[in-house]
């Protein structure tokens, strides 16, 4: 079965570390062309959960960001927030952990499936929440390096933590991570 895939985020990305990064040259995020169909509502739904959680966050008077990969650490505006520009920064900031003296190639994410529990869109609700795809690794001259598939069921049940895509998003990237980099241990860094 042929997926058409349609590149969804080339973003210019600046975390704490000193150096611009061009995420378009270092992570691409493709999603299924079911999933691209849906991502605009998708996104926008878990935009409007993803403002509770910053809220309830706030309310808990918790904002390290090194223990948790909250959407306030990457989006200043929670206006700003996507699904696959989520989905980018989590990956960048893996590959920077994991290779903090840089990183000389490129990972492409490709998302078949995404079923979270209690979503108000049909075409991605279910009865648990999991995410499913391919972890491709390039190196600078653009050689297949590795490829794996990546498959993950969220492995906790927090406060709305089952009911938006944030937590599983930030499993399935550290598991991705541990495919492409095996000798470094990411971190199941979730949000609550």
């Amino acid at each position: 079965m042929t997926k058409t895939l349609t590149l969804l985020s080339t973003l210019l990305i600046s975390f704490s570390f000193s150096s611009m990064i061009n995420a378009s040259e270092i992570v691409e995020v493709y999603f299924s062309e079911h999933l691209n169909k849906h991502m605009e509502r998708i996104s926008k739904v878990d935009q409007h959960r993803d403002k509770a959680a910053r809220k309830y966050l706030e309310d808990l008077a918790i904002d390290d960001c090194d223990s948790i990969w909250s959407s306030a650490c990457f989006f200043a505006d929670a206006e700003e927030y996507t699904v696959p520009s989520l989905i980018t920064k989590m990956m960048l900031k893996g590959i920077e952990e994991a290779n903090p003296q840089g990183f000389d190639g490129r990972i492409v994410l490709e998302v078949d499936q995404l079923f979270i529990e209690l979503f108000p869109l049909a075409k991605i609700n279910s009865f648990n929440t999991r995410m499913g795809g391919t972890v491709k690794q390039f190196d600078n001259q653009g050689n297949l390096v590795a490829e794996r598939k990546v498959w993950t069921l969220l492995d906790f049940n927090r406060i709305g933590g089952n009911a938006r895509v944030s937590p599983i998003a930030g499993q399935f990237v550290a598991e991705a991570l541990e495919k492409v980099f095996p000798k470094h241990e990411a971190t199941n860094k979730m949000f609550l």
